[in-house]
């Protein structure tokens, strides 16, 4: 990054209320080796991130419950980030119960599964021990056949879907053609299904950017970033907006520095999207 250029580039600001996301944006917790389940290189294991959604503490307690009900099965699983041929299951509670994403070793995504909570949700959400562990051996139970491994099956919430990157319109050319680039990147790194609009699918969803520059107002211009998810019938499902003021005189050389990091930032709120559009219902 230039000498100079101070970013605090470019906060979030998307529609539906958040809370923390699921992996691979969570903080990791207890390793598999803390827990004596670590397997040597080239075997696989269960590894069980923290429940997105709920009180640090029992984010943590709910993992630990899962793994513990899925060594109940004689399944090597354990809390904590895995190793290089784990499984990975991540939960996140959201307006309709708990979705699961089950994820291979390579980040392919297995399966998504949706647990309802019914009268439960209160005690859930205030981490009652007994209501935790209850729902943690249903879940269990609910995701048993999804571990047997099965073929990677689309994006969070939308089974058989991949992510389509539409041209930045509107944007000036090089902001649109270093965060194009930029974000196709980094959610590929994020284990998403990403192609290009000439492969798209009947089930594939649309991934719009736009790019605004502000008129200079005392030596400053806003640059606004918005990120706009569609379904495939081209229904808006929601949107990611970022922006920040920025000194005029380094827009000329802006774009190449930041894209990468807007990019990022913006791939959060993608996957908080997918997941709050489960179904392909719009955000709200």
């Amino acid at each position: 990054m230039r000498p100079g250029l101070i970013l605090l580039l470019l906060p979030l600001l998307w529609l539906a209320a958040c809370g923390p996301l699921p992996r691979p944006f969570q903080p990791e917790g207890k390793s598999l080796a803390d827990e004596g389940l670590m397997r040597p290189p080239g075997e696989s294991s269960l590894a069980v991130g923290p429940v997105a959604g709920l009180l640090p503490e029992d984010s943590a307690l709910a993992a630990a419950e899962l793994a513990s009900e899925l060594r109940r099965y004689n399944l090597a699983a354990a809390a904590g980030p895995g190793n290089a041929q784990s499984v990975h299951i991540d939960g996140r509670h959201t307006s309709e119960g708990l979705l699961w994403l089950v994820t291979d070793a390579t980040g392919g995504i297995l399966a998504t599964e949706r647990q309802t909570l019914g009268e439960r949700e209160d005690a859930f959400l205030n981490g009652d021990p007994r209501t935790l562990r209850a729902v943690m051996a249903e879940a269990a139970v609910l995701l048993l056949p999804e571990i047997e491994g099965n073929e990677v099956v689309g994006l969070p919430g939308h089974p058989g879907a991949r992510l389509v990157i539409a041209p930045l319109e509107p944007a000036p050319p090089e902001a649109a053609r270093l965060l194009e680039s930029s974000i196709r990147v980094s959610l590929s790194q994020s284990a998403l299904p990403v192609v290009e609009p000439e492969q798209a699918g009947p089930n594939d969803l649309w991934l719009r950017g736009s790019v605004r520059i502000g008129s200079a107002q005392a030596g400053r211009s806003r640059v606004e970033v918005v990120w706009e998810l569609f379904d495939p019938e081209q229904r808006s499902l929601g949107r990611v907006s970022q922006g920040d003021l920025v000194p005029t005189q380094q827009l000329s050389y802006f774009w190449p520095d930041t894209a990468p990091y807007i990019a990022e930032a913006a791939v959060d709120g993608v996957v908080d999207l997918l997941y709050r559009t489960a179904g392909g219902a719009p955000a709200q």
